[in-house]
C-alpha cells in the first residue's frame, strides 16, 4: 500500500454501499461518495485494510473507509494509485436463504466477506441470513 504520512489531507473516493438499493430509500443517492480528511495510522484493533481519516469531530472523530470500497485517492492534485485489497481468496459465491416471510435473499461471499440483499443488513451491514445455511 502507498505510504501516507499522519496529518497529510486526502480525499478518497468511495462506492456508495446503498446505492444498489436506492430505489427502497429515495433516488436521489449518489453512486459514489467523497471524503476528506487527515490520513490517520491504524489502531491495533483494526484487522481489516482500511485507510482512516480524522473527521474534526470530538463525537466521530476517525472515519474508516474499506480498501474494497476505495475507487480514488486524491492527495492535492495528484490521484495516488488505488492497492488491491490484500485477499487470499479471489473466488465469489453466491447462494440464497429463504427469509421469514418468504422472500428469498442471496447471499454473496467475496474475498471472505458476505453481503446480503436484504434491507437489514444494507442498515446495520449485520443480519441473521448471512450465518444462515444455502437452499438445498
Amino acid at each position: 500500500m502507498t505510504s501516507f504520512q499522519p496529518g497529510e489531507t486526502l480525499s478518497v473516493k468511495c462506492k456508495n454501499s446503498i446505492f444498489p438499493m436506492r430505489n427502497g430509500y429515495c433516488t436521489f443517492v449518489p453512486e459514489f461518495e467523497t471524503f476528506t480528511g487527515a490520513y490517520m495510522t491504524s489502531p491495533v484493533w483494526q484487522k481489516n485494510q482500511a485507510i482512516n481519516l480524522a473527521t474534526g469531530d470530538a463525537f466521530f472523530p476517525m472515519r474508516v473507509l474499506a480498501m474494497t470500497d476505495v475507487v480514488e485517492i486524491r492527495r492535492g492534485s495528484e490521484i495516488v494509485p488505488v492497492p488491491l485489497p490484500m485477499a487470499s481468496d479471489h473466488s465469489v459465491k453466491t447462494w440464497t436463504i429463504s427469509g421469514s416471510k418468504n422472500q428469498v435473499y442471496t447471499i454473496t461471499e467475496e474475498n471472505g466477506r458476505r453481503t446480503c440483499t436484504c434491507l437489514g443488513f444494507n442498515f446495520r451491514r449485520a443480519c441473521k441470513h448471512i450465518d444462515a445455511r444455502p437452499i438445498q
